[in-house]
């Protein structure tokens, strides 16, 4: 099994129940027509079917849902901070408009963000495994960019520098399986190490490459 179809079959997959899948389907659109933007793109399911992305005209749409009393947390309120506490030195796409709703013991957002065309420098996977071909003048634009954003303090959680990717991919597809998994390692640090998903939602891993 390749890293990236480990992955997805561990994290990325739209929820089991048909009914869970058409009640974030009802609020993605109704979400769209709040945030008056028509969506069109292909889903993209996020964190075990917590999220649901697509691409609406030049911007992308992305919901996430939780029971109402635990609403919050990092993929709840991620967008959102990186957007006010992130220099604007650094590459991702703007955050155009956030909407939060509740029905009946669940709770939404919505965030509205700019679509990023830019093809992906590496796909399906955190991991570089081969040798790209780039200029330097990108390789100093991204070291400027990580130096930008070591420097924003933060408590968040993620995997550390070096992190064996596979062997984290291996554990979530084990732990998705219900058996016993080893731990990875897990260290408060700052936003230049806070995992892959920080990097997903910049201009380095346009959207759709590891999730919604």
């Amino acid at each position: 099994m390749t890293v990236e179809r480990a992955m997805r079959e561990a994290v990325f997959v739209a929820p089991a129940e048909r009914e869970e899948r058409d009640r974030m389907r009802r609020a993605h659109a109704a979400a769209a027509k709040q945030l008056q933007v028509s969506a069109s793109g292909p889903e993209v399911w996020g964190w075990q079917g917590r999220t649901l992305g697509r691409r609406a005209g030049d911007c992308w749409l992305r919901i996430v849902s939780a029971e109402a009393d635990k609403a919050g947390g990092r993929l709840w309120e991620g967008t959102a901070t990186a957007d006010t506490h992130v220099p604007r030195s650094v590459p991702r796409p703007r955050l155009r408009g956030v909407l939060d709703w509740t029905a009946p013991g669940v709770a939404y957002r919505a965030e509205l963000t700019e679509y990023v065309s830019v093809p992906p420098v590496t796909s399906g996977t955190p991991a570089l495994d081969q040798d790209i071909a780039l200029p330097d003048s990108w390789w100093s634009e991204l070291k400027s960019a990580l130096g930008a954003l070591a420097m924003v303090p933060t408590d968040r959680e993620g995997a550390p520098l070096g992190t064996d990717l596979r062997e984290w991919a291996r554990a979530l597809t084990t732990q998705r399986a219900g058996r016993a998994t080893s731990s990875l390692s897990m260290c408060p640090n700052n936003w230049m190490g806070v995992t892959y998903q920080s990097l997903a939602d910049d201009a380095l891993f346009p959207h759709g490459a590891f999730g919604g």
